[in-house]
């Protein structure tokens, strides 16, 4: 039922597990942020894509913020299981992969996941800037969470 939900949307959006995997993505999210399909399952996801998918290095106009925003809120959002041994695989190997990343996650910044803004250069459809939000549905696993993206007005 949660995939049709997202492939009913006009909006991009994805689903992500505890771990940020992105499991499902419909059509809209394809075309605005890229193939998510071109990646191996290993690599689709958001911190992977963030520091080592190089289309979204040239994709979101400001990256650095984006990055650290996103690995403080990652780091908040995964407190509660803080030692688990997917979640430390998951962090040592994007601190090898990613000398950002590693200083990022040595600093310890923490974030929560809210209404937040991004920019894009999109090679097609110009500048967009575009709210995006995580949310949770019920009545589904308790570490999935949807985010959807939207045009800022």
């Amino acid at each position: 039922m949660l995939v049709s939900w997202i492939n009913g949307l006009d909006q991009p959006a994805y689903v992500l597990n505890g771990r940020w995997d992105v499991l499902v993505w419909n059509e809209s999210a394809r075309r605005m942020l890229g193939d998510f399909g071109s990646l191996v399952s290993e690599d689709r996801n958001i911190l992977r894509m963030i520091f080592l998918w190089d289309h979204w290095h040239t994709l979101f106009a400001d990256c650095e913020g984006l990055a650290a925003s996103a690995v403080a809120q990652f780091r908040a959002e995964t407190a509660r299981h803080a030692g688990a041994p997917e979640l430390l695989a998951l962090t040592n190997q994007l601190a090898q992969d990613s000398a950002e990343f590693a200083t990022l996650w040595q600093e310890r910044q923490l974030d929560v996941l809210q209404l937040k803004a991004k920019r894009l250069r999109h090679a097609e459809l110009g500048i967009l800037d575009l709210t995006y939000a995580p949310l949770r549905p019920r009545g589904v696993a308790n570490d999935l969470s949807v985010v959807v993206y939207s045009l800022q007005q």
